[in-house]
């Protein structure tokens, strides 16, 4: 999951999902010198997933909570539109920072991330607790320096997630309504990430394009057995595709 969510932003132009990278332990290799292996509980020939460290996004600077025109949209269930930005006369900061809420909402959308907003929707759900939405997002680090936007930990991405949405039937359907809900509180997207995705929705099997792109530039993925779970993101994910495609002409009409 972690390295299709990865390689998919890649075929989105995102460049702020952490770099994946399959690796083989190997004891002898220079690769692994000094290594603690007893401490990570990793045994020769295990496939692991290294991913790329991030500076500064480890400390209280870079949470990051929803902006009040976007929570406002939310509990209104109305979509926040280029209009209503132009009249807020925002600063040029929270601007960047709404037009990258955008494009994060596409991508955890399609691969139907449950780490990061939907999990605080779902607590905000339990809770009847709507405010849960204010607090710092999991799974969410903003550079302190550049102001860049950082999607990490999704390992749950495409497989793991599909399976939630789509095998349990309580808890599934109301994750697919959490990210419904998100998708329709946004009509501000990066033109070149709506692009990317028109493309790749254009396929026969956008599921393919993704696995041969990420085979190539990742050839130990192939190590990696396919279960039951991959055939929910076969069928599944240029349903969500074309969703949020739908979505973002209906937003042209706006």
């Amino acid at each position: 999951g972690e390295v299709l969510s990865f390689y998919l932003s890649r075929l989105l132009g995102l460049d702020n999902v952490p770099i994946v990278s399959l690796s083989k332990v190997n004891h002898s290799s220079v690769q692994w010198k000094g290594i603690n292996f007893s401490k990570l509980q990793w045994t020769e020939g295990n496939l692991v997933a290294l991913i790329q460290w991030i500076p500064g996004i480890s400390t209280v600077r870079s949470h990051v909570q929803m902006p009040e025109i976007i929570y406002k949209a939310y509990l209104q269930g109305k979509p926040l539109t280029g209009s209503q930005l132009q009249q807020a006369k925002l600063n040029k900061t929270t601007l960047s920072d709404i037009v990258q809420w955008g494009s994060m909402i596409i991508f955890d959308f399609l691969t139907a991330n449950y780490d990061r907003v939907a999990s605080m929707q779902d607590a905000a759900l339990k809770e009847k607790r709507p405010s849960i939405l204010q607090e710092h997002i999991r799974n969410l680090r903003k550079s302190p320096t550049s102001g860049k936007f950082w999607l990490i930990d999704n390992e749950s991405g495409l497989l793991d997630a599909y399976d939630l949405l789509y095998r349990d039937k309580i808890s599934g359907k109301n994750f697919v309504s959490f990210h419904q809900q998100m998708l329709k509180t946004m009509c501000i997207f990066q033109k070149s990430v709506a692009d990317s995705l028109q493309t790749l929705k254009s396929l026969s099997a956008p599921h393919l394009k993704l696995e041969d792109f990420a085979r190539y530039h990742e050839p130990l993925l192939n190590k990696i057995p396919k279960d039951y779970t991959y055939s929910l993101f076969k069928s599944m994910f240029s349903k969500r595709l074309a969703e949020v495609s739908n979505w973002i002409e209906y937003c042209k009409t706006r």
